[in-house]
């Protein structure tokens, strides 16, 4: 394992962050120092006894706080492990022995040990010790706290000998799988076979959907029909144009659908109507809407409001958005109060000059007057 050096001098206060996603915080100023003046980084003193000498012969510490930040880090759980060792007594039989460093440790905020000493959890000065902790990293940094917390011996060997100490920390991800040495890389065959199926796959989708009939189908005027653009404004499914009427028009599908009892995306005649649009529009020509009623109700409906639909249908459903009616029309149209602002469809050869709402207006009113005993349409006034 390869450790990054933290030789940065630091200071009374001090925050430094490394290139490599790591940094660190030391807080504190030793008073009455016998040591060289704000000296944070302290050299072997005592004989080390372990293997991995370089690690434990420098040393940081502090006079109050330091703590260590990782960043950058993937969330999840990982193995802290700080490494100890007391470098700054002497281990022999005089008073210079007597010294005793106490700090807590603090990972992510928690207090995990709380008056640790160095060389009694190593067994001795000099002698190393590795702590080890379970981190869980959730916002993708790493908090590694040393707290001086007042206790333990300031002045033995010399005054200023107190607070935080560590040689090294690393920390490994729990569930880190290293990657293999050697990927094997994918023969062209291999590509060749699976890019050939996906483009089946596709044709085979889109086969499918064509013989549902979803897929595009042109109507007797050649213009492409996209699927699901039975219900969009002819001005917004060709052109992509909104205006204010497009949703009258989907009302006005909707409405035929319910009417007729047919889907309006589905419907399927002789070849000169494929759109159940075009069906009400001939037999609206041919004088015979009353056809267009779901067979299924049989006689048992009323003729006057099926006629009010169906010319409701014919006027929302219209192919320019200026001769629609506004939604307020619609509403009183079905509730049977007023027909002022409708009018039926023109003809499909019809030129917009010829689209006379006023004329239209008295022949929809002809139609309502079929069955004026039945007293569920108000007569309107003539011009």
């Amino acid at each position: 394992m390869t450790y990054e050096g933290d030789e940065d001098r630091g200071g009374p206060s001090k925050f430094y962050q490394s290139k490599t996603n790591w940094a660190f915080s030391s807080t504190g100023h030793f008073l009455d120092d016998d040591r060289v003046q704000d000296s944070v980084i302290w050299s072997l003193l005592a004989t080390i006894s372990v293997a991995e000498t370089v690690l434990y012969v420098d040393a940081r510490v502090s006079p109050i706080s330091l703590t260590y930040y990782g960043f950058c880090l993937v969330n999840g759980s990982y193995t802290v492990n700080l490494h100890f060792a007391e470098i700054m007594f002497n281990d022999g039989k005089n008073y210079s022995s007597l010294g005793r460093r106490i700090f807590d440790i603090y990972i992510q905020g928690k207090l995990e040990q709380k008056d640790f000493n160095i060389a009694d959890e190593a067994g001795g000065i000099g002698k190393a010790i590795i702590k080890n902790y379970t981190a869980v990293v959730t916002h993708g940094t790493l908090e590694i706290r040393l707290y001086w917390a007042g206790k333990g011996t300031t002045g033995i060997p010399i005054r200023g000998v107190y607070g935080p100490l560590i040689s090294a920390i690393s920390v490994n991800k729990l569930d880190y799988v290293s990657p293999p040495k050697h990927t094997k890389r994918i023969s062209a065959g291999v590509v060749v076979g699976i890019v050939a199926a996906v483009a089946f796959a596709i044709i085979l989708l889109l086969g499918t959907l064509w013989w549902r009939g979803f897929l595009n189908r042109k109507d007797n005027m050649g213009q492409a029909m996209v699927v699901n653009s039975g219900y969009m404004a002819p001005e917004y499914a060709m052109r992509g144009y909104l205006t204010d009427k497009a949703d009258v028009y989907s009302f006005g599908i909707v409405a035929l659908e319910i009417v007729s009892g047919r889907s309006i995306t589905s419907y399927r005649t002789h070849e000169n109507c494929v759109y159940l649009l075009d069906w009400a529009l001939v037999l609206k020509a041919k004088g015979n809407l009353m056809e267009l009623v779901d067979p299924k109700l049989g006689a048992d409906f009323n003729k006057i409001e099926a006629m009010v639909m169906i010319n409701v249908v014919l006027l929302c459903a219209n192919t320019s958005p200026a001769v629609r009616p506004a939604m307020s029309s619609v509403v009183s149209m079905l509730e049977a109060r007023t027909v002022t602002e409708l009018s039926l469809v023109p003809d499909p050869d019809a030129s917009y000059e010829e689209m006379n709402l006023k004329t239209m207006m008295i022949e929809l009113q002809k139609s309502f007057d079929t069955d004026s005993s039945d007293g569920q349409i108000q007569s309107m006034s003539e011009y």
